[in-house]
């Protein structure tokens, strides 16, 4: 259905140009981008605080061993930190991703485990701990790739 004007007997279409709509368009693109762009900030700031806690879990465990002479039980390893003051509960921060923070013996090391992980995350996460510990750290992939394992002693 067309709606028309009649301005000094001439009709006219009312709508919007085509100026108009390329406009808004390109306003709807930026804003888009901008939130796709922010999405991907908080998600590596999320995975930076990953990087943040395994430097405190494993500073924590290095202090508790040069303290005690041993290494904290794998059952009871934030309980045991917590006992000598070296973290601020006996249940670990939760990952800000979602999922818990376990510890896991693995030959004979004592690892941290992070589960429920994307394949993005997981990438992005290496990458991350690689240029933060360097080739000094080592890290597993668990089942199907969901899950990820880092030897932090």
């Amino acid at each position: 259905m067309e709606i028309k004007s009649k301005i000094n007997n001439k009709y006219y279409l009312k709508g919007f140009t085509l100026v108009e709509i390329s406009i808004v368009l390109l306003i709807i693109g930026i804003l888009t981008g901008a939130v796709l762009k922010g999405k991907n900030i908080i998600e590596s700031v999320k995975l930076d605080s990953i990087v943040s806690d395994i430097r405190e879990i494993q500073m924590a465990h290095s202090q508790y061993i040069n303290t005690t002479a041993r290494k904290p039980s794998t059952n009871t390893f934030f309980k045991d930190l917590k006992e000598y003051e070296l973290i601020e509960s006996d249940v670990f921060k939760a990952p800000r991703i979602g999922g818990k923070y376990s510890i896991v013996d693995d030959n004979n090391h004592q690892c941290l485990k992070l589960d429920n992980l994307t394949e993005k995350q997981i990438k992005v996460l290496q990458a991350k701990l690689r240029s933060a510990f360097g080739e000094n750290i080592y890290i597993t992939l668990g089942d199907e790739n969901t899950s990820i394992t880092i030897q932090i002693d």
